[in-house]
């Protein structure tokens, strides 16, 4: 069951501030992870390591779940703090070395929000994630790889990982799996929380394996009719894009359904040796629905070159424009260093090899982020990318500075720009007066990692807001203690129904819950080919204490895809 949290917080002494949403990025107290299949595990010559970033001083616990695996790290503010390696052998070890169930979470807390990032390096072998926190979890998800060739021990992949107890998910491979599992036949498992569940895929013949884009994973009831939500992960134990010898390892945390957008905006990675001078890139757009009609720069692309039912690919040299009329989920892939122009649109200059990325839609740009580089392994080139409004270029600033190494309008989509940014190993901040999208990335000698810089994770398919009694505004940002209130929702499917539950908080009059059936659409708006339904809700709300809440609500409408139609 998800529900809509509604957050309050003390602003002053007198003075609460509401936010009438639950607004979650990629900064938060508590993570998972799992140390994700690896063609090194062989020879366990590959090491996994967290870059635990910090605004605020911080401590931070990392621990494996079934283990007494207990590390405590202290952060400095504005610092980042690289983790001892993950354990890797004897009675405590972390790898996920099979398909199947696996008590191997592993699991980091916090007392402030921070960053984490997961790395898994080794020789001519590496990637690395940014995490989502646990609050961002969601009930359905789509495993986005690429294709999957290197070698007869190197495989596709996806691992799901609970936050909670009897977490049960229906799992739909795409394709053949090494354990057995048929394509396309749903099969159900129960975790407990920091349990995972990993799914390679098979080997079709010689070093050349499947591909498990379009696996779907979503959460079923358990036994007492609950959904839970649930992390996924994808990527391949090693894989070589654009030819068969120059293969990395590949892990990235994916978006859930709820946080996919509509538009989406790119530009390719800069070269090794030149933060003006661009390597080809390849673009997967992952659809949930076959009939999803995607857009390349203005132009549809046809239906006909839509691969197994799920995804589109193309390849680019110059930024990508890409919006939908339903929600998607794009990836921009690097090529290995000796791509071929037949695969990669180009010749492949300067150092680097193959990686995968999720890319932010403008949907969920976010105006600040912090972000970790690193030399690891033998990364000699770092770069952040960003993608800002125009008007907003004067305010963005990378660790307090205007200067960039490269910059330029970006050729599909008039009002942004497009910026290039030389980093070096350690803790950068790029704040800015305008939301952006944005990756980093780390390039040497058949070495690569790159992620998503940062994002927010908002769920897309409703909005919220409140307003105070007697005000003059539409829509209020703040509350005092003792003024009514109401709130005010808008989704893109129509409810059936509205249930308030202040019996859960404290302070709050009326405390009983009500349900409101059918509750009348007040007004309707079509953005960017997506209809909205407002709503305005006849109860009013108060709170006598100050303090911090969370208000739930559910939504209910049959067009929900979840457990009860419940949101």
């Amino acid at each position: 069951m998800q529900r809509l949290i509604i957050f309050l917080f003390l602003l002053c002494v007198c003075f609460q501030q509401l936010y009438a949403q639950q607004v979650n990025s990629n900064r938060g107290t508590e993570f998972f992870v799992g140390y994700g299949h690896n063609q090194l595990f062989s020879t366990n010559s590959q090491d996994m390591v967290l870059y635990l970033s910090a605004e605020q001083a911080a401590t931070v616990r990392v621990t494996m779940v079934g283990s007494p695996f207990v590390q405590t790290y202290n952060v400095p503010a504005n610092s980042v703090v690289t983790t001892t390696p993950l354990p890797k052998a004897g009675l405590i070890d972390a790898r996920l070395l099979i398909e199947g169930l696996q008590n191997k979470g592993i699991l980091i807390t916090s007392d402030v929000p921070i960053v984490v990032y997961a790395h898994c390096y080794g020789s001519a072998s590496s990637g690395a994630t940014m995490l989502l926190p646990t609050s961002s979890y969601g009930y359905e998800y789509y495993s986005l790889n690429t294709s999957q060739v290197y070698a007869s021990d190197c495989f596709s992949w996806f691992y799901v990982v609970a936050n909670e107890n009897n977490t049960r998910v229906e799992i739909t491979p795409s394709a053949a799996t090494r354990g057995g599992r048929n394509a396309n036949v749903p099969f159900q498992v129960t975790l407990n929380r920091g349990q995972i569940f990993q799914v390679l895929g098979a080997i079709q013949s010689g070093s050349t394996g499947f591909d498990l884009t379009g696996s779907r994973v979503r959460s079923v009831p358990n036994s007492a009719g609950e959904c839970k939500p649930f992390a996924m992960f994808s990527g391949s134990s090693r894989t070589a894009i654009c030819n068969t010898t120059n293969g990395d390892y590949m892990i990235q945390q994916v978006f859930p359904y709820t946080a996919w957008g509509r538009r989406y905006l790119t530009f390719n990675t800069a070269t090794s040796t030149s933060a003006s001078q661009f390597n080809p890139n390849t673009f997967r757009v992952m659809v949930r629905d076959a009939n999803t009609v995607v857009r390349r720069n203005g132009v549809i692309i046809p239906p006909s070159s839509l691969i197994a039912n799920r995804y589109y690919q193309f390849t680019a040299t110059t930024g990508q424009y890409i919006t939908a009329d339903k929600p998607i989920l794009v990836s921009q892939i690097l090529p290995s260093t000796s791509g071929t122009a037949a695969c990669a649109g180009g010749s492949i200059v300067g150092n680097g090899d193959p990686e995968m990325i999720y890319l932010s839609p403008l949907e969920q740009a976010i105006d600040r982020i912090g972000f970790f580089n690193t030399s690891l392994q033998a990364i000699t080139r770092n770069y952040v990318n960003i993608i800002v409004p125009t008007a907003g270029l004067s305010s963005l600033l990378i660790d307090g500075s205007n200067t960039f190494n490269h910059s330029f309008p970006h050729p599909a989509l008039a009002g942004y720009t497009c910026v290039v940014k030389i980093t070096t190993p350690g803790q950068h901040i790029v704040t800015c007066d305008s939301a952006f999208t944005s990756i980093t990335y780390g390039l040497g000698s058949v070495e690569s990692y790159g992620y998503n810089a940062g994002t927010l994770i908002k769920d897309l398919s409703f909005t919220s807001s409140f307003n105070n009694q007697n005000s003059s505004l539409s829509v209020d940002s703040s509350t005092c203690i003792g003024i009514p209130f109401r709130f005010r929702l808008t989704t893109s499917y129509r409810l059936t129904g509205i249930r308030f539950k202040p019996s859960l908080i404290n302070n709050v009059t009326p405390s009983t819950d009500t349900l409101v059936s059918n509750p009348p659409i007040v007004d309707s708006i079509e953005v960017d080919g997506v209809m909205f339904y407002r709503y305005s809700l006849p109860i009013s709300y108060s709170f006598s204490q100050i303090g911090s809440y969370q208000f739930p609500i559910d939504l209910i409408s049959p067009l929900i895809e979840n457990c009860n139609n419940l949101q």
